[in-house]
C-alpha cells in the first residue's frame, strides 16, 4: 500500500484510548467491506507496520495495552464507528485533509452512517457470546430504515448531554468500551480489580439522553452488577459491567447500552437538526 508522506518523511498516527494505544503508518487504500467499497483510495492506519520504528513514548507513555499486539489472530482490522468523517483532533493541520478518513463516509452508497444491532443479553451475569449486525447506511435501504427512532445530536467531539438519576451530565455512547464507566459514590469497587464495581446486589440507574429540542428522551435503565461475579462466569457478553470513570466528568455508556437495541450513528453533515452527527434508536 502506498505510504503517505510529508516531504521525505513517512507519516504515522497514534490513536490513544482510555485503555491503550495503536501506533502505525499512514497509507492509502481502497477499502472493501461487506459488499461496499470506497470510491477512491483513502488514508488508513496500518498498525504495527514493520516500516516504522517503535511507538514513541508520547504515544505509548499514556499506559494501557498495545492494541496492535493484542489483535493478532483475532481480527484483520478495526472499523471505528463515529459521527466524524475524519479521525484527527487538534494535532492535525486543518489546511491538509487531515487524519484517517472514516471508510463509510467514502462509500459510493450507504455512506451517511451505520446501525449496530445487538440482541438482548440476560441480566446481570450475561452470556457466553452475543452475535450482532453492523449495517451500513441509514434510511438508504430496506434493511436500515429507522422507524419511530428518537434522534440525539452529538457535539463535534461525539459527546452529548444526558441526565443520570435526574442529574445533568456530559457523556458519550461507545460500543468500543466493554462496560459502563462512570463515577458512583458509595458503590464498592472489586477487591481484585479496583477499576470495576462490585455491589452486593445489581442495581439500576435511570439515564435520559438530550434530544434536538433540548428536552430529554425516554428513560433508559442501565444496570450495574458485581463485576467479579461476572468475570467468574467467563462470559464474554456482560450487560451489567460497570467501572470507575475512565474520563473524569463523563459518563461512558459502553457496549452494555447496545444490548437489545439497534443504535444508529449518523455522520456529520447528513441531518440539519444535528450538524455534528447524531445517535438514533
Amino acid at each position: 500500500l502506498p505510504q503517505i508522506t510529508n516531504g521525505s518523511s513517512t507519516l504515522a498516527a497514534c490513536a490513544q484510548f482510555a485503555s491503550g494505544y495503536a501506533w502505525g503508518s499512514m497509507r492509502q487504500a481502497i477499502v472493501q467491506i461487506g459488499g461496499e467499497a470506497t470510491t477512491t483510495a483513502i488514508p488508513i492506519q496500518i498498525m504495527d507496520d514493520a516500516a516504522l520504528p517503535a511507538a514513541p513514548s508520547s504515544c505509548s507513555g499514556t499506559g494501557g495495552v498495545d492494541f496492535a499486539s493484542n489483535f493478532y489472530g483475532i481480527a484483520n482490522g478495526i472499523l471505528g464507528v463515529s459521527n466524524l468523517k475524519y479521525d484527527c483532533g487538534s494535532a492535525c493541520a486543518q489546511s491538509a485533509k487531515p487524519g484517517v478518513y472514516f471508510p463509510i463516509a467514502a462509500f459510493a452508497t450507504d455512506n451517511n452512517g451505520s446501525i449496530l444491532a445487538l440482541p438482548g443479553v440476560p441480566l446481570p451475569l450475561g452470556a457466553p457470546s452475543a452475535n450482532g449486525t453492523l449495517i451500513f447506511g441509514i434510511n438508504t435501504q430496506t434493511n436500515n430504515t429507522l422507524s419511530g427512532a428518537q434522534l440525539y445530536p452529538l457535539d463535534s467531539a461525539g459527546n452529548l448531554s444526558l441526565t443520570l438519576n435526574g442529574t445533568a451530565m456530559s457523556g458519550f455512547v461507545d460500543s468500543g468500551s466493554n462496560g459502563y464507566y462512570l463515577a458512583l459514590s458509595g458503590v464498592p469497587t472489586c477487591s481484585q480489580t479496583s477499576s470495576f464495581y462490585c455491589p452486593s446486589q445489581a442495581f439500576s440507574l435511570a439515564a435520559s439522553l438530550q434530544l434536538a429540542d433540548r428536552s430529554y428522551g425516554p428513560t433508559q435503565n442501565i444496570v450495574i452488577g458485581n463485576a467479579q461475579e461476572m468475570f467468574q462466569t467467563q462470559n464474554a457478553a456482560l450487560p451489567a459491567l460497570g467501572g470507575t470513570a475512565a474520563i473524569s466528568g463523563f459518563v461512558d455508556l459502553g457496549l452494555p447500552f447496545f444490548y437489545g437495541r439497534s443504535i444508529a450513528t449518523g455522520l456529520e453533515g447528513t441531518n440539519a437538526s444535528a450538524p455534528n452527527g447524531y445517535l438514533a434508536y
